[in-house]
């Protein structure tokens, strides 16, 4: 053969567009391929890497039905043609996905012209679930969690196809352990990573919106292929269709600058392949990298309003931390620690406003699908501002999370931190999760403060009863009943943006809060809803919330101030307690 065609074909995108036969989705076989958008990005990526003699790791974010995993094989396959003695496999999500994919590479091989494939192929060798090349590189197939599952010992080619829909417990991910019998140190070192989404946790997702951890990523928009799109058959259909624009299209067309012979086509695959769900679609065909993760998650809470709550955090938040120190008549000062505090703080207490202290207490495991884990849920405590009219502008002020505590202390730490925001915002009512032991610890503690403890149930004198007694009648309860009620109360406060939250971290709690298939509302596998619960349970009683008022100055014994140094001083102490 001439050096020169050789060397030519040795290019992984010239072999593609003069040797690669595929199989169109009308069935019919393509013997040159001309690749896409998204494809030519891909063989990009991997002409740099072979040229740089450095290892290629490449995740995509998969369009349906763009070529990603036809790519995918199409690049490994070639690798593995041009390195001599490699081993590599396939891991689908469930076994179709395996067996479909699979057979890429074995068309890819079958119906190979480049003179590389000189004789007939080895049946012997080009078996079901392995397929053994004349260079002696070896790619075989499986399927994430079944019991073989790397039983190829190390690889240095690899491809995880739908690597988000990889089914995780808390024992096992398959992602983890097949990524370690992977080599992808070398220079013959080739990884895909090929999904489309799936919600905003798990491997997938978090090594997506990681930055320098080696892979690289790959994105195109629905709007960016060529065949995305139809024509109309006059200037009058046209100008029709423009006139029936509906909302989300009108906001495709503003934002990514897409034309109505794209529009149409998109329109038209959302009536015939999503029944009309432009949802699904934009998780299946997104417009951008970040949308489709939480459109795939099913939230519980309004995106859009999401979003633009996190954006008015971003410009509100003026927060400031520090500590709260009990003072002798149950009140508490303000120390600031930037450093070190335990309380952030969004706005002093004002008089004449109401407040109400909520904490969804840590019960040591996760409140999401999955059990005990090494990263279990936090007590989160919270301070709300009831809404008020303004009386010197007389508009209205939406409900709003003024303070804010979350940590992993103990539960007397934790009763100290709740009393002295009670104190601080004018002995408000405290409104104390009671789940739990740690709960009805919390409880017992703030009622010694002498913190006004919100009461499930009337306090009578009908008998004398113990201390225990009393108590039970105290703290807010979760069971099935109540909180569904306290999310379903929070949903068009969220919708409708009527409450004000500056700070991001809780805001991304609600942002990763779901529905499960079950139908049940918590965070995603991973994440955390305790600042959720919080404010829900906080929103719920917020009519309950008590004003604040200048403490009246009690009388000063002048003569034992004289005699004694300590008299009215500070009784309570500082505590630094960090914030997760």
């Amino acid at each position: 053969m001439d050096p020169i065609l050789r060397a030519a074909t040795l290019d992984c995108e010239f072999w593609l567009r003069n040797c690669a036969q595929i199989r169109k989705k009308d069935g019919s076989i393509e013997k040159k391929m001309r690749p896409n958008t998204l494809q030519v990005r891909v063989l990009e990526y991997y002409r740099q890497c072979q040229l740089e003699k450095k290892p290629c790791l490449i995740m995509i974010l998969k369009p349906r039905q763009k070529g990603a995993s036809t790519i995918a094989e199409a690049v490994i396959y070639h690798h593995m043609r041009t390195h001599p003695g490699l081993s590599g496999s396939l891991m689908g999500d469930i076994a179709a996905t395996s067996d479909k994919v699979f057979e890429m590479f074995r068309r890819y091989y079958e119906n190979d012209p480049y003179p590389w494939n000189q004789g007939a192929i080895d049946a012997d060798l080009n078996l079901a679930d392995e397929i053994t090349l004349p260079n002696g590189s070896k790619w075989y197939k499986e399927t994430a969690g079944s019991t073989n599952a790397g039983r190829g010992g190390t690889v240095q080619v690899a491809h995880m196809d739908e690597v988000g829909f990889f089914q995780t417990t808390v024992s096992k991910d398959p992602t983890t352990s097949y990524l370690g019998s992977f080599y992808k140190e070398g220079p013959m070192s080739l990884g895909f990573a090929t999904s489309t989404a799936n919600g905003c946790s798990g491997w997938f997702y978090d090594t997506w919106n990681q930055t320098d951890n080696g892979w690289f990523k790959i994105f195109a928009a629905w709007f960016e292929f060529e065949d995305s799109q139809m024509a109309f058959v006059s200037g009058e259909e046209r100008r029709i269709f423009e006139k029936s624009l509906k909302q989300d299209e009108l906001k495709e067309r503003e934002i990514y600058n897409v034309t109505l012979e794209q529009l149409k086509w998109r329109r038209h695959i959302i009536n015939t392949d999503y029944r009309g769900d432009a949802a699904k679609f934009a998780v299946e065909m997104p417009s951008d990298a970040q949308t489709c993760f939480m459109l795939s998650s099913r939230p519980r809470f309004d995106t859009a309003a999401i979003k633009n709550m996190i954006a008015a955090a971003g410009s509100n938040d003026a927060r400031q931390t520090g500590n709260l120190v009990i003072q002798g008549d149950k009140s508490a000062m303000w120390i600031p620690d930037p450093g070190g505090g335990s309380v952030h703080r969004m706005e002093e207490p004002i008089i004449g406003c109401r407040y109400l202290v909520s904490v969804d207490t840590c019960t040591g495991k996760d409140q999401q699908l999955g059990g005990h884990t090494s990263n279990p849920d936090w007590h989160d405590v919270q301070v709300w501002r009831q809404g008020y009219i303004d009386p010197g502008t007389q508009t209205q002020r939406n409900p709003m999370l003024v303070a804010w505590h979350r940590s992993q202390v103990d539960t007397d730490v934790l009763a100290e931190i709740v009393a002295s925001l009670s104190f601080y915002y004018g002995k408000c009512l405290a409104v104390p999760e009671v789940n739990g032991m740690g709960g009805l610890h919390v409880v017992k503690l703030l009622v010694r403060y002498g913190v006004p403890v919100f009461r499930r149930k009337p306090h009578t004198q009908a008998k004398k009863k113990t201390e225990e007694e009393e108590l039970e009648a105290f703290g807010w309860q979760t069971d099935i009943l109540t909180r569904k009620w306290i999310i379903e109360a929070l949903v068009p406060l969220v919708r409708t943006e009527r409450l004000d939250i500056y700070f991001t971290e809780v805001l991304e709690q609600f942002r990763t809060f779901v529905v499960t298939d079950s139908g049940k509302s918590e965070a995603m596998p991973g994440k955390h809803d305790d600042s959720v619960l919080a404010a829900a349970i906080a929103l719920f009683n917020i009519g309950a919330a008590t004003e604040y008022r200048i403490a009246k100055v009690r009388g000063v014994d002048l003569m034992r101030l004289a005699r004694d140094p300590t008299y009215m001083s500070p009784s309570g102490f500082r505590r630094k307690v960090g914030v997760g």
